[in-house]
């Protein structure tokens, strides 16, 4: 998940696949935190290449990521979700 961050032109599949990540529950809380941060940075990168997949898999994490602080989830996942919402949205 950290070397995610270093990736400048992401895939519509690597964003899913990351996304999946930070939603699944049987994983660790520490691995879904760190797809959260990824899931920010992968989104900022698809910005800056301004392709037009990012429109879609913005809404898509966007609507994941609320879902995910409607849910009861973990305190440090909540946090996580709320500290890069705001670079997503």
């Amino acid at each position: 998940m950290e070397a995610v961050r270093n990736v400048t032109q992401p895939t519509e599949a690597l964003v899913s696949d990351v996304l999946e990540i930070m939603s699944n529950e049987h994983l660790y809380h520490e691995v879904r935190v760190l797809a959260a941060e990824a899931l920010a940075s992968l989104l900022a990168a698809m910005r800056v290449s301004r392709d037009g997949r990012h429109p879609e898999l913005k809404r898509q994490a966007l609507d994941q990521m609320h879902r995910l602080l409607e849910s009861p989830h973990p305190p440090i996942l909540h946090r996580a979700v709320q500290r890069v919402l705001p670079s997503v949205e």
